[in-house]
């Protein structure tokens, strides 16, 4: 019997920060780059495109592709990490979409996580389990670190 592929990812949490702060990090591309400790990123935009380079993982092109200034952005990956060598090579394609929604929550801000387009990757069903379980882990992480980041000020 074929069990239907889940196609996303949803996780909430509240965070209690100024919405404004909270906003000025999710609204970055690729802020979710790291190994769950938030860490500033070389980015060029050329229109909605941008370039995030991570002093770890390397390079990333993330599209911006939908923004509601303070309450909504979503991002498409473009590719993943360009390699080590000139940046000249083909990224290799990424179909999903990752949108971050802003709420009030009354003594905070509730940050809710979708990343959907996932039965649209090329993947066997184990590799589609295994995506699952790697990027829920990988939201939990960078989740935790969201409010590590916005409570060391």
């Amino acid at each position: 019997m074929m069990h239907e592929l889940e196609d996303s990812i949803e996780m909430r949490t509240v965070v209690r920060t100024d919405a404004q702060k909270l906003w000025q990090l999710v609204s970055e591309p690729g802020w979710f780059v790291n190994d769950g400790e938030i860490v500033e990123h070389r980015i060029t935009m050329e229109g909605d495109l941008a370039t995030v380079t991570d002093p770890v993982h390397g390079t990333f092109r993330i599209r911006v592709v939908d923004i509601d200034p303070g309450y909504y952005v979503s991002y498409r990956w473009i590719g993943s990490s360009l390699g080590e060598g000139d940046g000249t090579e083909d990224p290799v394609p990424v179909a999903t979409l990752i949108e971050f929604r802003l709420n009030d929550h009354g003594d905070g801000v509730e940050l809710l996580v979708r990343e959907s387009g996932i039965t649209a990757l090329d993947l066997d069903a184990d590799a589609h389990c295994r995506f699952l379980l790697d990027n829920r882990e990988g939201w939990e992480i960078e989740l935790r670190a969201v409010h590590e980041h916005l409570h060391a000020d």
